[in-house]
This record gives C-alpha cells, sequence and structure tokens, in this order.
C-alpha cells in the first residue's frame, strides 16, 4: 500500500472510529441519532434528584460532540479506554448516582481534563479506565456490580423520596401509625418543649436556619475523628445539639418542629439500607412493606439467587462461558462463519446437542 493509500485509510479508520464512539454512546444513553439529543438530554438531567443539570451537561456535551473527534485523532488504547470510561461516569450521572460512586461527575470532569490534555495518559487515568469498563461476559456489569441500571423508574422515585424525606411509601399502615403515635406524644411532650427553650436560650446564634441537623451517622457507627468537642461555640453547640437529638430520636429540628426519625429504606452505591429508629416497636410483617422494598433492592439490576446449587450451576455456566468465547475465537480465525461456526463452538465446548440460543446466552 503507498504512502496516499496508507493515510487514505487510516483517516477512513479514523472517521469510523468517532461515527461508532457517538452511535455507540446514544444508544446506551436512548438518545436520538438527531440533534434534538440536546433538549432530551437536558429535559432528562433536570428530572434527576440531586443533579445541577446545567454543569452536568457540559459533560454529555463534550462526550457526543468534542470528544468523538479526539477519539478520531488519537487511536491509541489507553485513549480509547479512558474515553469509554468516561462515558460510563456520564451514564451514571444521568442515573441518578445513588447506585454508583458517590460524585460520578467528579470522575467525570477529571476525566475530560485528561482526555482534553495532549500529555500521555497518567496512572490515575489508566486505573480508572481499567476499572470502570463493562465485563465481557455483560455489557451492562462491572464486576458484580453494575454500569446500567436494570430498573431507573424506580431507582429515581427512590431518590425523590429521600430528597424530600418522605419514606412513608415503606411503610404499611401500622408502621406510619407508629411513626405519628411518636410524633404526637413529642409535640405535647412538656419535658421536650423544656429542652428545646434551653438550647435556643443557650445558643441563640445558632437558630437562625430553616433546619438544624445533627452530625451525620457513619457507615456501620463507626466513629471518625475526636468526637465532640467543645473549644469554640460551633463544636459546643453541635455536641449539645448532637445529645438532645439522641434523647429525642431526632434528625434535626425545623424551626420549633421536631424531625422525629423515620424508618427508612435508602439505596446506596453498595446495596440497600433499612434504618429501624430505636422508638419503633418493630414487627416486619406488619409495619414495612417487603414487597416494595425488594423491588427497590432490585432496581439496580438483576440479583441472582443464592445458595449452594445455584452456586454451582452459575460456576457451570461461567465455564461454558469461557470455553464458548475461546472457540469462537478460533473459529473466526479459521474463517468460519454462520451455522458452521456455531456448530463448530458446540462440538468444541462438547455440547454438538445444544439450542443455538443457548450458546448465544454462553457467548454474552
Amino acid at each position: 500500500m503507498n504512502p496516499a493509500s496508507t493515510r487514505r485509510f487510516r483517516s477512513l479508520l479514523s472517521l469510523l472510529m468517532a461515527e461508532t464512539f457517538v452511535a455507540r454512546w446514544k444508544e446506551r444513553l436512548k438518545l436520538p441519532e438527531s440533534g434534538a439529543w440536546k433538549r432530551i438530554l437536558r429535559e432528562r438531567l433536570s428530572a434527576v434528584p440531586f443533579s445541577e443539570s446545567e454543569r452536568t451537561f457540559t459533560l454529555f456535551d463534550f462526550l457526543l460532540s468534542d470528544l468523538p473527534k479526539r477519539v478520531k485523532r488519537r487511536p491509541a488504547l489507553t485513549y480509547q479506554e479512558c474515553a469509554e470510561a468516561y462515558g460510563w461516569f456520564c451514564q451514571a450521572v444521568l442515573s441518578g448516582e445513588s447506585i454508583y460512586v458517590q460524585y460520578a461527575e467528579n470522575y467525570a470532569f477529571y476525566l475530560k481534563d485528561v482526555l482534553c490534555s495532549d500529555e500521555a495518559i497518567p496512572a490515575t487515568a489508566e486505573a480508572l479506565s481499567g476499572l470502570y469498563r463493562a465485563n465481557r461476559a455483560n455489557g451492562s456489569s462491572c464486576g458484580f456490580n453494575r454500569l446500567i441500571p436494570g430498573d431507573l423508574t424506580t431507582l429515581h422515585e427512590a431518590e425523590q423520596t429521600m430528597e424530600t424525606g418522605q419514606y412513608e411509601d415503606f411503610l404499611s399502615a401500622t408502621g406510619q401509625q407508629k411513626y405519628e403515635e411518636y410524633a404526637e406524644r413529642l409535640q405535647r411532650s412538656e419535658v421536650f418543649l423544656k429542652d428545646w427553650e434551653l438550647i435556643k436560650a443557650s445558643f441563640p446564634k445558632k437558630m437562625d436556619k430553616p433546619i438544624v441537623r445533627r452530625s451525620l451517622l457513619m457507615e456501620r457507627n463507626w466513629q471518625t475523628g475526636f468526637g465532640a468537642s467543645f473549644d469554640d461555640a460551633d463544636a459546643s453547640f453541635q455536641a449539645v445539639f448532637d445529645l438532645f437529638c439522641w434523647k429525642w430520636y431526632l434528625w434535626g429540628m425545623a424551626g420549633d418542629e421536631p424531625l422525629l426519625l423515620k424508618p427508612s429504606v435508602s439505596v446506596t452505591a453498595y446495596g440497600t439500607q433499612l434504618f429501624i429508629p430505636g422508638y419503633l416497636s418493630l414487627d416486619p410483617k406488619r409495619d414495612l412493606d417487603f414487597k416494595r422494598i425488594n423491588r427497590l433492592h432490585r432496581a439496580r439490576g438483576s440479583v441472582k439467587k443464592q445458595g449452594a446449587a445455584f452456586a454451582e450451576s452459575r460456576e457451570q455456566f461461567d465455564a461454558l462461558s469461557k470455553e464458548a468465547r475461546q472457540a469462537e475465537r478460533k473459529g473466526r480465525k479459521q474463517g468460519l462463519k454462520g451455522d458452521a461456526l456455531m456448530d463448530h463452538v458446540l462440538e468444541q465446548i462438547g455440547r454438538p446437542w445444544a439450542d443455538p440460543r443457548q450458546l448465544r446466552r454462553w457467548l454474552g
């Protein structure tokens, strides 16, 4: 091939890479091929709870407008993998982030800076790209976790619930009744009112916020730092207010209104948390809507059945999948296609009688 032909070939290859990149990400993000994708994307981002839609829109504009040109110019594998990881972090932002690593947009903005630089891909970006990628056998999975949620509507509904602090959907009628009973008792308690007046008198300058919150609990109640401090006015107030909230099972105060802790269900990056306030006498079958809780837990993606028999079956499936993919690669190198390739793969894995649909499952 002469130099001119080589240049034309590389130009066509680069153009194909850019067009394929855009098409792939529009399909994953469920966006149309036409120019209307910007309007649709803005609408979807504005509906995502906790989202700074104008700020995060720039990530997607770069993904689908500028980055394809850069992908075209830099076909090196490390750059391509970095671009893919960037796209997956954008996907997390659009999905609401609750089932992903916290602040996925920060990862995306970091990778955007890397992708805009003419320097070599740094080790940190290379590590992110190597970790945050789809499993070969399943394009929507990443390790045991998921890149694309299975039920985005349920996740967004749960995030809207968290945003407003309304967890009643996960309570049955009896559970809601128990909560309301304690809320009414709290409002009528003379001791509670006396305690609150004491705090307001002791810290009058701390009462100017719409909501005063207690300190957050750490995961699994691990303690960090040195705990309560009385070194200055802010620390002293927080220490006293935390004690007040502990005494009455509160997460804060909205003016003079106590914010009593509720039984709550929250989906997180690592699983589904069920919180039961200490004042509640729990009757799980009567107080909680486990059908709804389970639907939320499964919303991140298919949760497979577990147990010894299921584990053994999955191990056999994974082993056959590996063998099938290896046999497929060897068959393609031999020039096999279509039915001949399928027959070759089934013969190589010792399943010549298997249904072609089953083979497609093994091949992922």
